[in-house]
């Protein structure tokens, strides 16, 4: 934020010494805001982008919102830095990380219409594509990619381009020309393909039901497992969340509730059992960076993503999901979701579809007269395995009522 602030003060000062001097002390190592201290001595641009941007183009944040402030104050940089005509020294444009970073929150989106809730990021269930109009025709016009009309079609076809507005001297006429003639060479794009991005830690299923049908038959299924400790993260490593008809069918919470300190913050909504994976020992997930991807398939009948997670619990010996998805027919596909666990004593699959009744099959569930599935003497929102003075990492499990329980199941 204070980097491009400070170009456009460059820009504005009309002061070419001076400026010069802003724009250096931007390039300058210095000390991150997270480090922050009595002074910042530089504004550390060049080592954010070769260390804290991945190879996707995503910033340090696991949500998909708070890595688009990334992307959108480094671009109002890029674009301060034009205007005030540095030269190809400070030209972030022939920065390849830059490249990058320019309007990556694309790769994300399932069925045309949803960017996944992950972390403090998005509503529970709604639609939205999260994705920058202006950033991809900047982009588009920058490098001359083809490919980057499809996307601009797909996610916004039908919008005049001129809206985008990224540089009053661009030819509007001749862009829209430029990629309408793109588009009839590489064909409209319906859908996109399955994806493994492996630093950011995201991997996406996805089927058509056909190229050329509509939305509501693609369906797809997302796993993450990037970071899971940023101050905007939740400890969700290999949760997964799964599209279809239309619907997000087993919505991740998405932002808070409440963004102070918070219990049901610390104790459910950023904790590893409100989400859709794997708890071991009854407690939170450990600090992570990003899993190993140990297999990825995409193929027409059947589509396979495999990712180990081996830092999520200090203990366990083996932590990796595996969900294979299998085309049916034009409408329909089934999942297999394989979780392996070795190590701990107690380990607690997690899944939260949407509403409905659930129905179990084989096993006498009994219900639990009162209580929480941490007990029945341990209340709503009861706290009973916090750490007094510590954030807390303990099980969650006083924020399920309604619980049925079956003491002596079958095989």
């Amino acid at each position: 934020l204070h980097q491009s602030a400070l170009a456009i003060a460059a820009v504005a000062s009309d002061d070419s010494r001076a400026g010069r001097d802003w724009v250096d002390w931007i390039f300058r190592s210095g000390i991150p805001f997270r480090e922050f201290e009595a002074k910042v001595c530089g504004g550390n641009i060049q080592n954010a982008l070769v260390s804290d941007v991945d190879r996707d183009g995503f910033g340090n944040e696991s949500g998909p919102g708070y890595n688009q402030v990334w992307a959108d104050n480094i671009y109002k940089l890029a674009e301060a830095l034009e205007a005030f005509d540095t030269g190809t020294e400070y030209d972030l444009y022939n920065n390849p990380r830059f490249a990058k970073l320019l309007a990556p929150e694309y790769q994300l989106n399932m069925c045309g219409k949803y960017t996944p809730p992950i972390g403090d990021s998005g509503v529970t269930g709604a639609p939205g594509i999260m994705a920058s109009y202006s950033r991809l025709v900047k982009l588009y016009l920058k490098y001359r990619e083809s490919h980057i009309a499809c996307i601009i079609d797909f996610l916004f076809g039908g919008k005049p381009i001129e809206y985008a507005a990224p540089d009053i001297y661009v030819d509007y006429e001749e862009l829209e020309d430029r990629i309408k003639n793109d588009l009839a060479g590489n064909g409209a794009l319906k859908y996109l393909e399955s994806s493994n991005l492996t630093g950011y830690g995201f991997t996406a299923l996805r089927d058509s039901g056909g190229k050329y049908d509509p939305s509501d038959l693609q369906r797809g299924m997302w796993m993450y497992y990037g970071r899971n400790y940023t101050p905007h993260a939740h400890s969700d490593t290999l949760s997964i969340g799964i599209y279809a008809f239309g619907m997000d069918l087993a919505p991740d919470h998405g932002y808070p509730e409440y963004t102070a300190d918070c219990p049901s913050r610390e104790e459910w909504t950023n904790n590893t059992v409100s989400h859709n994976t794997a708890v071991v020992n009854c407690r939170r997930q450990d600090p992570s960076f990003v899993g190993i991807p140990r297999h990825f398939e995409n193929s027409e009948f059947l589509k396979l993503t495999d990712v180990e997670a081996p830092f999520a619990y200090v203990g366990t010996d083996l932590y990796r999901r595996s969900v294979i998805m299998v085309n049916a027919d034009s409408e329909n596909s089934y999942y297999i979701d394989v979780f392996r666990i070795s190590g701990g004593n107690d380990h607690h699959y997690s899944f939260h579809a949407a509403q409905g009744e659930a129905a179990v099959y084989g096993a006498g569930m009994v219900q639990q007269p009162e209580g929480t599935y941490a007990g029945e003497s341990i209340k709503y929102m009861q706290a009973y395995d916090r750490v007094p003075g510590k954030y807390y990492c303990g099980s969650g499990f006083h924020y399920m009522s309604n619980v049925e329980r079956c003491s002596k199941p079958g095989e």
